[in-house]
């Protein structure tokens, strides 16, 4: 991979989660200028200046729907990767005006602080597959427009904008595996069985591991514009916890608040926009300036149109799915 960021200065919204230690561990040996971690919890910059104890790592402690305070963060800022969110659907139906104003708002407060920052030259946004076929979630339903915010901002200035979806994370903070893992030291807790909502419920996986690496791909070879969707294996949520917690019983819980069974990462209705690479799909926007190419990769078109969701997945499993991302994951490493 091109290093594209040697002496450049990197901010990471919301920087100072899972993923952005994910992404730190591997930007930090690429010898940027500088990395600033801006996010709203200061607590959580203090454990992350702790694990990495680096001067290349500056804190900034702002809401990513504050103007004045991003475009003060942003002065010297080449790239952007906006990881800050929230993220659980059912507080989304509770708290619906909150959820649709960082995630909404916060697109575009990012987009108009690069519109009057022509340093700024790649913005690479996180989303989600609960932004595919939205309308059952307030949650799908704000990233959805929060990623058609981005396409077009290509339209609207010189940064280069561009969108990764993907599934659940694993071992994230906040992901069911490590609420699990937390209560261990409560043993009345743990001891307890794991609230299951419906056992048919499958979702697509990844390791924050591979996240990361493709987040960090996708801004070396981004032309802007793109909708970036790895190919993931998914697996019933059932038999993913069960591989992990196996003397752990289960209890039947139903259905949350704008919760799916299954997911989609894209629908028919999008195939005629998307191109098929060997570990990945893109969703071009409709005026496509580079019709085939992303990098140095030629795609191809999808001649058959459907569905890429959790439960038709080709790639479905049953057995461990983070040894198998950890098989393909080096493909990344060629490019």
């Amino acid at each position: 991979m091109q290093n594209i960021f040697k002496r450049k200065n990197i901010l990471i919204t919301g920087g100072s989660g899972s993923l952005g230690h994910a992404l730190i561990e591997k930007l930090l040996p690429l010898n940027p200028g500088k990395i600033v971690i801006y996010s709203r919890d200061d607590m959580k910059h203090v454990v992350t200046e702790s694990k990495f104890n680096d001067n290349r790592l500056r804190f900034v402690v702002g809401d990513v729907r504050d103007y004045d305070r991003l475009s003060t963060a942003c002065r010297d800022i080449d790239i952007i990767i906006h990881t800050a969110s929230l993220k659980h659907v059912d507080k989304g139906e509770y708290n619906a005006l909150e959820y649709k104003s960082v995630i909404v708002d916060g697109a575009e407060t990012i987009i108009k602080v690069c519109m009057n920052n022509p340093k700024i030259t790649n913005v690479v946004a996180l989303s989600t597959d609960k932004a595919s076929g939205a309308g059952v979630n307030l949650y799908g339903c704000a990233k959805a427009l929060s990623d058609k915010l981005f396409i077009s901002a290509n339209n609207m200035c010189s940064t280069k904008f561009s969108i990764i979806r993907y599934g659940n994370v694993i071992n994230s903070n906040g992901s069911i595996v490590k609420r699990i893992e937390t209560n261990k030291n409560n043993d009345d807790d743990f001891l307890k069985p794991i609230n299951l909502t419906d056992d048919r419920m499958t979702r697509f996986w990844i390791t924050l591991d591979y996240a990361s690496s493709l987040v960090l791909f996708l801004c070396s070879n981004m032309n802007g514009g793109e909708i970036f969707i790895p190919k993931l294996p998914s697996m019933k949520v059932r038999d993913f916890l069960s591989q992990r917690f196996p003397d752990k019983e289960f209890k039947i819980v139903g259905i949350r608040p704008g919760e799916k069974l299954h997911e989609s990462m894209f629908l028919k209705c999008d195939c005629i926009y998307i191109l098929e690479f060997n570990y990945f799909y893109i969703i071009y926007p409709h005026v496509i300036k580079h019709p085939k190419m992303f990098g140095e990769l030629l795609g191809k078109k999808i001649e058959k149109e459907f569905e890429y969701n959790s439960v038709d997945n080709e790639w479905f499993v049953n057995e461990d799915i983070e040894s198998q991302l950890a098989s393909i994951g080096g493909w990344v490493d060629l490019y």
